[in-house]
């Protein structure tokens, strides 16, 4: 009689199952059963709630069958058909559900059921973690050889001019370094800043991908202006001068060329003349009362290429 027992115990719960089973599709048959909802799962089968989440795929070319992250409620609904769309750029998506990424980015999936058209709708992000590549946007001034000449005393705050490819990339920091300081110096912040007549090759490396780089070629001519700042004053790899008085010259720290020796500078500031102002055409006036002020200064110029420059420094008021 125990072992009797023991074996009705565990045959039992799989009797109620098969008979449930059996019930439920008896009533299939003859009732109609329509579908409530239809929701997006995660991966252990638990309901995701679609406002704060979203499907991933790492990198273009990945693929995600998302048929396999819905469920049709009530289970035992009559017709379990759906029908999958997409809105967006870095997706694409079949009827039934199979996902392809092709390009970085966000856009938005729907599933729809047959039966009463209910619907449910999730992100899918492409995220792109790592650095794929560098790209020197058309605006920089680079040609088809990432060559460019510049004016001695040009600056160029590259890190402005650089793109890294995905741009969903996690870590998008940027390495600067130079063949020749001598000719072109670059800081940490990537400000290029062209010092004497010469050649000299810039780096620009991806930090998280150090394989990842573009070399950028630099020719540096003789311009209508060279900077003669002080050196105990001036920080050559940010491009700032340190002053404490209130009436700066600018006119000093500037040599006409032998080829353009009477053309004409002016100068003026990013700040409100509250704070700083040009008086007397190249005298940089910082007022009374200003505190910690940072004032870029822009020299614009005509230079020996017959052609117009600006150039720019920050002057620091340390008072």
């Amino acid at each position: 009689m125990k072992k009797f027992v023991i074996i009705v115990l565990i045959v039992m719960p799989f009797f109620l199952i098969f008979t449930i089973t059996g019930i439920a599709r008896v009533i299939q048959h003859f009732v109609t059963i329509p579908v409530d909802e239809v929701v997006f799962i995660d991966d252990r089968g638990e309901r995701i709630d679609t406002v704060h989440a979203n499907f991933r795929l790492e990198e273009i070319g990945h693929t995600l069958d998302l048929s396999e992250r819905i469920l049709v409620l009530p289970l035992i609904a009559t017709n379990q058909d759906v029908v999958f769309t997409s809105v967006g750029n870095s997706i694409t998506i079949t009827p039934d559900g199979y996902v392809t990424a092709i390009a970085y980015g966000l856009s938005q999936v729907t599933v729809r059921t047959i039966s009463n058209n209910r619907t449910r709708t999730i992100d899918v992000l492409v995220h792109g973690y790592f650095v794929r590549g560098l790209q020197i946007n058309p605006n920089a001034g680079f040609d088809n050889e990432n060559h460019r000449i510049m004016t001695r005393g040009e600056t160029i705050p590259l890190q402005d001019h650089i793109t890294v490819i995905p741009h969903t990339a996690e870590n998008q920091n940027l390495q600067f370094s130079t063949s020749d300081p001598n000719v072109a110096t670059v800081g940490g912040n990537g400000m290029l800043f062209a010092r004497y007549e010469g050649e000299a090759v810039i780096t620009v490396r991806s930090v998280q991908q150090p394989h990842i780089y573009k070399t950028l070629h630099i020719t540096v001519v003789m311009g209508m202006l060279e900077w003669d700042f002080p050196q105990h004053d001036f920080d050559f790899e940010r491009q700032r001068l340190y002053v404490w008085e209130r009436f700066l010259p600018l006119h000093v720290f500037i040599h006409d060329d032998i080829y353009n020796p009477n053309a004409i500078v002016t100068f003026s500031t990013n700040q409100p003349s509250i704070f700083a102002r040009i008086v007397d055409g190249n005298v940089l006036e910082i007022m009374e009362g200003s505190q910690g002020l940072i004032i870029v200064v822009t020299a614009r110029y005509f230079g020996s290429d017959n052609e117009f420059h600006t150039t720019t420094f920050t002057v620091i008021w340390r008072h």
